[in-house]
């Protein structure tokens, strides 16, 4: 799909599923607010996981592995529509890189990495939707240009939550 300096973003195969698994759950907290289940009632399986990645293709939404490209480790993944059932938009379904590789500037490579992307590709835009409450993440989409278009309220596994829609405009 793409590359950066330091990152391979590729399509993830039958054989990532376990490190796949193991970068979800290695961010209890982001299962916890979007499955309400960490280590309390319940449990977020892999069953579950493979579940929603069956949805996600039956949606259209593309899954994408993040690899270094030193060892071809898989250290991320995110989630895209080209065009989204709800306006036809393209959207950032979700980023999430492995609990030890966060704070080294692999979320910020593969973001910039992919708005080059989807301007190379000719995207009008992308859009995003991010849980109100998690202030830096706002932030962080933000720090990209990312700006506060709607808000809407989403039931997940764990309850209602209520959802800024972010845009960024490709160039």
């Amino acid at each position: 799909m793409f590359e950066t300096d330091r990152l391979l973003i590729k399509p993830i195969e039958s054989i990532h599923v376990n490190a796949l698994y193991e970068i979800y759950m290695s961010n209890p907290d982001y299962v916890n607010l979007t499955e309400g289940t960490t280590d309390g009632e319940g449990s977020y399986t892999k069953e579950q996981m493979l579940r929603d990645l069956h949805i996600a293709e039956l949606t259209g939404r593309q899954v994408m592995g993040i690899f270094k490209k030193m060892d071809q480790e898989m250290i991320g993944f995110l989630e895209y529509w080209e065009k989204a059932d709800v306006d036809q938009m393209p959207w950032l379904g979700l980023l999430i890189i492995h609990k030890k590789y966060q704070g080294k500037g692999y979320g910020t490579e593969v973001t910039k990495g992919f708005l080059q992307w989807a301007t190379s590709v000719g995207w009008p835009e992308v859009r995003i939707a991010v849980v109100k409450d998690l202030k830096d993440v706002v932030s962080f989409w933000q720090s990209f240009g990312f700006l506060p278009f709607a808000e809407k309220d989403k039931r997940f596994p764990s309850g209602m939550k209520q959802l800024v829609c972010m845009k960024y405009q490709c160039k």
